[in-house]
């Protein structure tokens, strides 16, 4: 008898925890969605702050082969983001 409540009572939590019996609430949604666009224009604020700091390093470089490798990673750093902004799904 009581391995037949066991089972009741666990098959009953299992039913109240399955995924289709939780309410999505509209506040949820749209908290999750201005959570992703703070983080994505942090992000782009950052990669903004990183671009004009190769192009400041550029402009103040006195090597010519110091100047030619930040240009470089510059140009790396460009491409990183082209690959982000393809991967993510918006034309480029």
């Amino acid at each position: 008898m009581q391995c037949l409540a066991l089972k009741l009572s666990t098959s009953c939590c299992a039913l109240l925890l399955q995924a289709h019996y939780r309410q999505i609430r509209q506040w949820q949604v749209l908290y999750a969605v201005q959570a992703f666009g703070d983080k994505w224009w942090a992000l782009e604020r950052r990669k903004d702050r990183q671009r004009q700091a190769f192009d400041t390093a550029i402009e103040m470089a006195t090597d010519l082969d110091y100047q030619s490798a930040l240009e470089d990673a510059r140009d790396l750093l460009d491409q990183a983001m082209s690959h982000e902004v393809r991967f993510l799904g918006s034309p480029v």
